[in-house]
Parts: structure tokens; C-alpha cells; sequence
């Protein structure tokens, strides 16, 4: 069952968001070329500041859904609507925070933000995002216990279709060269809805959940620790957004904002199959089940294999793709994009580790990680971000992500969680770091002297990456089924689901 829903979680996730980057990529080059780049920078800008503000929920979310894993486990209803209702009372007193903290960034926006764009523009853009977060934390409750429940797969279906009517309609706009503030009124309207539907079809199924019950507020205790998490996650992605911004001006958010445009909505795709199985890996350390490390083994293997495949063409051939995109003009080095790259491989291989953390509820014991990796990405990527501009923003991440899971997080959950000798990992994780490079290296030259040649325009370029990603593919899953177990038994748990399904259709 656990596979199974882990299985149907990353379907429901993964089609639509093949679609829907797809869709944008045609948006935001659209939108640059009628909107202009100060716009789309100023809406970069203020994206990030709105992940800082979210600070306040502390990973409360989270907490929730690990406290709820061993009582859904047990069906003790009890237990979970005194939860509930704990955790609604606490995200909507996160909401009214929210406003408070967003009516203070409202006021001091022109002291904060360089732009030639007007601030009763920018401060209109800022009112039309926050009201329907603040929103959206009066109604998310619900939706977390379907999440713990492994079931997270009928949500995605409702969020993923009005994702792709939300992209369309923004088309439209842009298309039709509507004033700037109809997208963000758009955004606003369909994260309303979509808050407002997913709370009801949650408590059809769940209507014990509105039963009386005394507020369980044990979480808090749990959120407080989750929020250096949440503090360096946001640091660690909003950092260099912000401090370009500041330091350059909003043109650099525009060329920064093309890549990491790219690299997140990758991230997005390639997270909805890595964090698939999230809830059924914490079910899985809640029953106290002895398959756990050879799972997570398995586990890691997987995320590897998916980090390697697709971060290896990324990083040989993002370049070429944003001067067919964009233009010549706001092309970064090559250096820059690996850099890129090899973040995003680290972002997706630390999950398997992060994962059983949080489900294990390590967050007292890793906090100190988490506020160390904030204080140091964010002093480092100042003096970097001052004197090499876009390239010391990239490096400073980029490092901290080695550090932090080679030295920090890794032996944390090998000591406490899965009680083996850390060097297992370290053996695991740079054999396939290895092998990502030693690969890369070749796929660099194949690209370099035997495709590339042939590409003078976006549709070759889709043809010839995607040559360039099945060879990679190709080669990458010779070796790990040859060189690794683990890898072999992902493959047969895999085929095994496939069969059964084909089975019982027959």
C-alpha cells in the first residue's frame, strides 16, 4: 500500500508538471518582451520577500504532519482531531502575523527594492500576493491530514488543473497586453479557490474531523525547532534574489531570474516523484518497520539516479537553451551554469537524508545545522554577491549545500535514525557523485563537438538535448544497474507494482 500511494502521489504530481513548466516558458518569455525586464524582475523581487514573510509559519505545516503519522497509523481519531484542531487555531494566528509583518514591508518597499518602476505600482503588485496567502492559511488545515494520510494524490489532481487554468488565463492576458496588475489579480483569485476547494473535499472525507475535541497545541514544540529549517531554506533560495536585487537592481534579478526560473521548475517536477514517498516513509519509521534502511538505501539510489540524468544535460545545455528563449544578451558564463547544475544536484540527492530526518522529527537535534547554513550562506553571499555579482552568489549555495549534507545532516540521521557507521554514505553518495562527473565529462565533449553544431534554433535544440539526455539516461542506468544492488531492487519493487496493476486490469 505504501508504494502504491507513493506511486499514485507522483503520477498525480508529475503529468502536470511536465505540462504546466512548459507553458510558462512561453509566459515569461512573453511577458518580458511586453512587460518589459523591470517588471519581471520587481515580480522576482517580491516573490522572494514573500517567502522570508512565510517565515512565520515556522514549518508548523510540517510538524503537523509528522504528528500525525503514528496516530493515522493506529486510527485513533481522537488523537488527530485534537491536532486539527490545535493546528487550525495556530496557522490562522500565522495568517493575521502575516498581515501584520506584509502592511510593514508595504511601507518601507521603496527603501528595500531599486527600481525605476512606480512604488504605488510595486506596493499594488505587493497587496495583490499577500491577501490571498493570508487567505489560504485560514483554510489549509484540512489538507494536511490527507497529506499524513498518504493520499495526497486526489489534492494534487485539484491543484495541478487549476495550475493550468491559472497559466492559461495569464497567457491571455499577456497575449492581449492587459494592464500588468490583471496577472497578479488572477493569481490571487485562483489561490483562493483553489484553498477554498481543496478544504472541501478534504472535510467531505474527513467530517470527524470538525467533531469537538480539546486543542492539542503539542506541535508548537515541534514548529519552534522546525523553523531554523524554514529560516535556512529561505535564506538559501531567497538570498541571492534579495541581496541582487539591493546591491545591483532589478535587471540582475532578470538575468538570475531566467536560470533559476529554469532550474526551479525543474526542481518542482523532479521533487513531486523524489518527495512521493515522504508520507509513506514516515508511516514506514513510525511502525518501526526492519525493512527501513534497506528501503531507504533503495531510496537514495533512486534519487541519485534522477539528480545525475537530468542535472548532467541541464547543466551542458541550459545556455544555449536561454539564447534561443531570451537572447545572447542575457547569457551567464558556463561556469554559472554549472554551478546551477550542481546545486540542484545537491537540492534533490540531500532529500532521501532530509526526508527521514523531518518524518523522524529530528528537528531539536538538527536545528543548530540549520541556523549555521543560514548565518553562513547569508554573510558569505553578501561579500560575494558585492564583489562577483551573480557567480559569488552561486558558489557561496552551492557550497553550502555540500557542506551541509556531507557534515551536518548525513551523520545526524545515520547516528540517530538508522544507527550505521556514516561512512556507508559517504561511500554511497560520492561513488555516484563520481560516476555524475566522470559521465558529465563525456556528455560535455558529445555535446560540444557532435551535437551542438547542428543547433541554430529552439526546435533543434529540443530534438538534440533530448538525444543528448536519453544517451545520458542510457549510460547512467547501465552503470547503476551494474553497479549497485540497491538500485536493482528499486527496479523489480518497481515492476512488481507495474505487473500488478497490469493484472488486476486483466
Amino acid at each position: 500500500m505504501r508504494t502504491k500511494n507513493s506511486f499514485l502521489n507522483m503520477i498525480t504530481n508529475l503529468v502536470p508538471s511536465l505540462i504546466i513548466p512548459i507553458i510558462s516558458l512561453f509566459k515569461l518569455s512573453w511577458l518580458l518582451k511586453v512587460y518589459g525586464a523591470d517588471i519581471y524582475g520587481m515580480n522576482m523581487y517580491l516573490t522572494q520577500v514573500m517567502g522570508y514573510l512565510n517565515l512565520v509559519e515556522g514549518g508548523f505545516g510540517f510538524a503537523f504532519v509528522q504528528a500525525l503519522f503514528k496516530p493515522l497509523a493506529k486510527d485513533d481519531k481522537e488523537t488527530v482531531k485534537g491536532l486539527y484542531h490545535g493546528a487550525s487555531y495556530i496557522l490562522k494566528m500565522i495568517g493575521l502575523i502575516i498581515l501584520f509583518l506584509g502592511i510593514l514591508i508595504y511601507v518601507i518597499l521603496p527603501w528595500i527594492l531599486k527600481t525605476s518602476i512606480p512604488f504605488s505600482f510595486v506596493r499594488m503588485v505587493f497587496l495583490l500576493m499577500i491577501l490571498p496567502t493570508i487567505v489560504d492559511y485560514f483554510l489549509m488545515a484540512p489538507t494536511f491530514v490527507m497529506m499524513a494520510d498518504q493520499k495526497e494524490y486526489h489534492l494534487n489532481i485539484i491543484r495541478k488543473t487549476i495550475q493550468l487554468l491559472r497559466a492559461f488565463t495569464h497567457i491571455f492576458i499577456i497575449l492581449n497586453r492587459y494592464n500588468y496588475l490583471y496577472i497578479p489579480l488572477v493569481e490571487a483569485i485562483y489561490i483562493v479557490v483553489q484553498s477554498y476547494i481543496c478544504r472541501r473535499f478534504v472535510i467531505k472525507r474527513y467530517s470527524w474531523l470538525l467533531e469537538k475535541a480539546p486543542r492539542n497545541l503539542s506541535t508548537l514544540e515541534s514548529a519552534k525547532n522546525l523553523f531554523a529549517h524554514r529560516l535556512a531554506g529561505v535564506v538559501l533560495s531567497s538570498t541571492d534574489t534579495i541581496l541582487l536585487g539591493a546591491f545591483i537592481g532589478t535587471i540582475a534579478n532578470t538575468l538570475y531570474g531566467n536560470y533559476i526560473y529554469i532550474t526551479g521548475e525543474i526542481q518542482k517536477i523532479l521533487e513531486s516523484i523524489i518527495n512521493a514517498p515522504k508520507a509513506s516513509i514516515g508511516n514506514l519509521f513510525a511502525t518501526n518497520d526492519q525493512k527501513s534502511y534497506a528501503v531507504f538505501k533503495e531510496y537514495f539510489s533512486f534519487t541519485t539516479f534522477i539528480a545525475t540524468i537530468v542535472c548532467i544535460p541541464l547543466f551542458i545545455t541550459i545556455n544555449s537553451f536561454v539564447e534561443f528563449w531570451q537572447s545572447k544578451e542575457v547569457v551567464l558564463s558556463l561556469s554559472d551554469a554549472f554551478l546551477f547544475a550542481g546545486i540542484l544536484f545537491f537540492v534533490l540527492s540531500r532529500q532521501p537524508i532530509m526526508n527521514v530526518r523531518d518524518t523522524n522529527g529530528l528537528f531539536r537535534e538538527s536545528k543548530k545545522f540549520a541556523y549555521l547554513e543560514a548565518v553562513l550562506n547569508f554573510s558569505f553571499s553578501i561579500v560575494g554577491v558585492y564583489f562577483f555579482g551573480i557567480t559569488g552568489a552561486l558558489f557561496v549555495t552551492f557550497c553550502t549545500y555540500l557542506a551541509s549534507d556531507l557534515f551536518m545532516n548525513s551523520p545526524l540521521v545515520y547516528q540517530s535514525v538508522l544507527k550505521k557507521p556514516i561512512r556507508e554514505y559517504y561511500s554511497m553518495y560520492l561513488s555516484k557523485l563520481m560516476i555524475a562527473m566522470f559521465v558529465g565529462f563525456f556528455a560535455y565533449l558529445t555535446w560540444q563537438y557532435l551535437l551542438s553544431v547542428r543547433v541554430d534554433n529552439l526546435l533543434l535544440w529540443f530534438i538534440f538535448s533530448g538525444l543528448l539526455f536519453i544517451l545520458v539516461s542510457i549510460v547512467i542506468s547501465i552503470i547503476y544497474y551494474l553497479c549497485f544492488n540497491d538500485f536493482r531492487l528499486f527496479i523489480q519493487r518497481i515492476l512488481k507494482l507495474v505487473n500488478g496493476k497490469v493484472k488486476g486490469a486483466k
